[in-house]
């Protein structure tokens, strides 16, 4: 692995262990309460990602709605990142936005621990998202997770009957190291890709961060100058510390 490469996954892996830390602190103060517990997992990583995400879009929280097909609007979104310099905002309240469907860029659902109800609900929302706007990205983003076969044949089971152009581009299972994904394909949002499963070699959570961010950067960064080189380093990341565990994966 070469120096640059080495010197990201290490920032990854120092990411990964901040968001375990931070965890762990609220956890000490509020040990049986999951709902705190999900509320600070969406803080933690939309945080990371506003501190990260360049002037054109916003990284923030709250619903997608078109004013004119009202019978169409998400649940409420964990994370939204949207383009807040060509579009304006529907609604806005606090922190709780209702942002216009073509705003929207990528959608990321956070899951403390992804039962199969949480991935049903995370895929739900996702799909509905996507039928207003299909090239949304979608990612679905669990801290803890069951095995990863066990995840796998949830996905087969809550996915059917729904169209691959509606399904997550991304499943990450931070603690397991694993990548469950539909890329390349961020410009379309997948469309009709079949998923491969991929797992960190050294089952580290830190290239899970940097899936996250090879999906973040390669929809911000489209068009921009030196994007390429660093969706590229993060790609021979990738390839470099992952081994494929399932290829052409159709729910």
């Amino acid at each position: 692995m070469d120096t640059n490469v080495d010197k990201m996954l290490q920032y990854c892996s120092s990411i990964a262990s901040e968001f375990s830390a931070r965890l762990n602190r609220i956890r000490a103060y509020v040990p049986n309460h999951k709902p705190s517990a999900g509320v600070a997992n969406e803080a933690i990583l939309r945080n990371f990602l506003a501190q990260l995400s360049a002037a054109r879009y916003a990284v923030g929280q709250g619903f997608i709605c078109d004013p004119v097909m009202p019978e169409l609007v998400s649940r409420q979104c964990d994370i939204l990142v949207y383009d807040q310099h060509s579009y304006p905002l529907v609604y806005s309240e606090g922190d709780i936005n209702v942002v216009f469907p073509h705003a929207v860029e990528m959608l990321i659902e956070v899951k403390t621990g992804l039962s199969k109800q949480a991935l049903r609900d995370a895929l739900d929302n996702i799909g509905t998202a996507k039928q207003m706007k299909p090239s949304i990205n979608g990612v679905i983003f669990a801290f803890e997770s069951p095995k990863t076969s066990t995840i796998i044949k949830n996905l087969q089971e809550c996915s059917a009957g729904v169209t691959l152009q509606h399904l997550p581009i991304a499943i990450l299972l931070l603690d397991k190291g694993t990548i469950i994904h539909r890329w390349p394909g961020t410009g379309d949002g997948g469309k009709d890709n079949p998923y491969q499963v991929c797992v960190s070699s050294q089952n580290m959570p830190g290239t899970v961060i940097a899936f996250l961010l090879l999906l973040f950067f390669d929809v911000l960064m489209q068009g921009v100058w030196g994007g390429a080189s660093v969706v590229n380093m993060l790609q021979k990341l990738l390839a470099d510390d992952t081994a494929v565990l399932l290829d052409e994966l159709i729910p």
